[in-house]
């Protein structure tokens, strides 16, 4: 999986991704009813480059099911996703569902970009589900409290790495190709796709379910009916 290098894109880059996140809004999240009908998931050319971008908060690089979402860690959709679907997802499927995170920030939330920048330099899957947990939990504290406290609070063990990196004033070359690749996929957040599935309302937990009974351990496995 790519890690993000010490490179800084240029600044006509961070323009055209700061313009990218700025024509993208949030979508309010609530629990899906059951009588509804499943949103219906079209497959997507650049899922190599989401599995690649991707961060990984939990689950094994083996498994048949990968979850991936277009966050940002300042949406209150994203948060009510995130304690919704997510969690659960991660307590009932520790190992056989791989989630994958990619730092999608809005560009008029002040604080997801130092969040996303934060959330790039975290290298451990554990830590970074650590911290991704703490900061939606936390949401109304961003800018509140320092982001060493965030870091402390989170149990990371590198706090002023995290605090160099979300007091930084340019975007990394990863999260602008995150904001390239979303330009004409995300339409709100959060954005998810399971296993290169992209559904136009986020998945439920019995849908990605569905999928994960349903992996033959193909990249493009058919969607639900």
């Amino acid at each position: 999986m790519a890690r993000i290098g010490d490179s800084i894109v240029n600044t006509t880059l961070v323009v055209c991704a700061l313009s990218i996140g700025a024509s993208v809004s949030y979508r309010a999240f609530q629990r899906p009813q059951s009588s509804a009908a499943p949103p219906t998931p079209t497959h997507m050319r650049a899922w190599d480059e989401v599995l690649s971008l991707g961060r990984s908060i939990s689950g094994d690089d083996t498994a048949s099911t990968t979850v991936a979402i277009f966050g940002d860690l300042q949406c209150p959709a994203c948060k009510g996703y995130h304690e919704i679907v997510v969690r659960r997802i991660l307590e009932e499927h520790p190992h056989d569902v791989r989630v994958l995170f990619l730092s999608f920030p809005l560009s008029y939330h002040k604080y997801a970009l130092p969040a996303a920048r934060a959330t790039e330099c975290i290298h451990s899957a554990s830590e970074r589900r650590q911290w991704i947990d703490l900061l939606y939990s936390k949401q109304d504290s961003l800018g509140l409290k320092s982001w060493g406290a965030f870091a402390a609070e989170a149990g990371l063990r590198d706090t002023s790495t995290i605090v160099t990196c979300a007091d930084g004033r340019s975007i990394p070359s990863d999260i602008a190709a995150i904001l390239k690749l979303g330009k004409d996929l995300v339409r709100g957040t959060p954005t998810v796709a399971v296993n290169g599935w992209v559904y136009p309302h986020p998945p439920s937990v019995e849908e990605i379910d569905s999928l994960r009974r349903a992996a033959t351990g193909s990249s493009r496995p058919s969607p639900p009916s």
